[in-house]
């Protein structure tokens, strides 16, 4: 019998007042967004690098950092093809590695260098040097030679093991070298266009290779076809010699390096290339790729958000790609782009719609109250008690909780399966429980202290 009553009750209100449910249900998802945004942009609510963090190395968090690639990869020669283009890239490349908030380091193993077959022939004797091959996920053997063109001379490449870091990976992982030097910031600035590429060899090449060898080498990049440099020899690396694999720093995911060619990203080029696709090259294969496969530690007092807006207005201040951080919040997420006072007048206006549904849902409460205080005087006259009376406001609430809950589960969707997290969509489920229990203790303090000869004597 209750329950029918209950039903009937709640069935009643929502059509009785439709509009102004409609109005507080739409004030609900406004409120709850804003509140859930400015939340997650000025704290950490739950993990957002469950799957995007690199781990620990150097005692540090390190976290994974993109080029945001929504932009077409043409776009980003283009960028290098403008007039001033290459300077635009290159000094934003420099104030991402050299800033005051954060370091940044970039280090991969998944892309192989091709080396002409005619050298290698000739150091290691035809076919000797099958060890050396990038041949992981090829079908054949063959699979790692291709036919390739250099200044219009026709040549055999063979595709070989190789990694790349740039300066500042190198210095942090400090692999030992065993002969000659390691990259360092004069072998990685290149003054002109005769300046050579240094590369480290892995142990597998010593003997074979001398210190100040000079060959070509084509780096494939992710925009351009060739990306041919002038390469020089400038050591050795002790045998075992190893770093982390690209994607995590756990030692048991390292990669030994006896076998490969390391090459530098991210070299401070110091001219400007005469040709557009020269100019390109560079900006593909030294700057875009170096900062695809990144990740940033913050120096200490910084906060993660403070990174991603100085980042945000490099991107803005040098015109280039923007970076994506794919352990990011929902709130820095959506509010990058904006600057400290549009930010500032955010959480103004959040804190003033919060005040206002407040005031909304209370007085329409009381509304609802007033003008049915003669169907309570009944339902309390026949011994319902206040159980059909209470019920019926909660179950609406519930209703109108219903969709805000839905929405913002929706908006925060997206993020939520970049990074595991869903500690923010249970932010919005304690909030929406907390206006739920706040107003169940408001309704019953209301309602409990009416007698029924009280009732009955007001008229709706």
């Amino acid at each position: 019998m209750r329950i029918g009553i209950i039903i009937k009750e709640t069935g009643r209100s929502l059509s009785r007042y439709i509009y102004v449910n409609l109005l507080l249900m739409v004030q609900f998802i406004i409120c709850l967004f804003l509140l859930i945004t400015m939340l997650t942009f000025y704290i950490e609510i739950g993990d957002n690098e469950s799957l995007t963090q690199i781990e620990k190395f150097d005692t540090e968090k390190w976290y994974t950092v993109r080029v945001d690639f929504d932009m077409s990869m043409s776009n980003v020669t283009e960028i290098a093809r403008e007039g001033d283009g290459f300077v635009r890239a290159r000094d934003f490349y420099r104030e991402i590695t050299r800033n005051e908030l954060f370091r940044q380091i970039s280090f991969r193993a998944g892309q192989g260098v091709y080396l002409d077959v005619a050298l290698l022939d000739g150091r290691f004797g035809k076919g000797q040097y099958d060890d050396l091959l990038n041949s992981d996920g090829a079908s054949s053997k063959e699979a790692c030679y291709a036919e390739l063109e250099d200044n219009g001379k026709a040549f055999t490449g063979a595709y070989l093991r190789s990694a790349q870091m740039n300066l500042a990976a190198f210095e942090l992982l400090s692999p030992k070298i065993a002969e000659g030097e390691g990259f360092t910031g004069e072998n990685t600035t290149l003054v002109s266009e005769e300046s050579p590429m240094p590369v480290l060899l892995g142990h597998s090449y010593q003997g074979v290779f001398q210190v100040g060898d000079t060959f070509r080498l084509l780096l494939p990049v992710m925009a351009t076809a060739e990306a041919f440099y002038n390469a020089k020899v400038v050591g050795f690396l002790e045998e075992d010699s190893w770093m982390p694999a690209y994607g995590g720093g756990v030692a048991e995911e390292i990669l030994f390096l006896d076998d490969y060619i390391l090459c530098p990203v991210g070299m401070d080029i110091q001219y400007v290339p005469e040709g557009q696709e020269e100019r390109a090259k560079i900006v593909s294969g030294q700057y875009t790729d170096s900062l695809f496969y990144s990740c940033i530690s913050l120096y200490p007092g910084v906060s993660y958000s403070q990174a991603i807006i100085r980042a945000h207005e490099l991107s803005e201040q040098y015109d280039v790609y923007d970076l994506l951080f794919t352990s990011t919040s929902f709130g820095m997420e959506l509010l990058k782009n904006e600057t400290e006072t549009t930010i500032a007048m955010i959480t103004v206006l959040t804190g003033a719609m919060v005040c206002f549904t407040i005031f909304c849902l209370v007085s329409a409460s009381l509304n609802k109250i007033q003008k049915n205080l003669r169907t309570y005087a009944v339902y309390l006259v026949n011994g319902s008690g206040l159980y059909p009376i209470i019920m019926p406001f909660l179950l609406e609430m519930f209703l109108l909780l219903l969709p805000c809950m839905g929405i913002n589960f929706l908006l925060l969707r997206k993020k939520m399966y970049l990074s595991q997290n869903y500690m923010p969509f249970g932010a919005v489920i304690f909030m929406a429980v907390l206006i739920f229990c706040a107003m169940a203790v408001f309704i019953t303090v209301k309602l409990k202290g009416m007698e029924t000869e009280e009732l009955m004597r007001r008229k709706e």
